[in-house]
């Protein structure tokens, strides 16, 4: 057993808004401030 993988209860529950808006903005390379503050000085 993986001590690291999730436990099987959440198997059932999907991708999170988090890791959907965290993908979204990688494919358009746009910042989620959602996700915390960038480390750069914006534009």
């Amino acid at each position: 057993m993986n001590p690291f993988a999730p436990a099987s209860r959440l198997e059932g529950l999907g991708t999170t808004i988090f890791a959907e808006m965290s993908a979204l903005a990688s494919r358009t390379e746009s910042i989620n401030l959602g996700q915390g503050f960038p480390d750069t000085d914006g534009p």
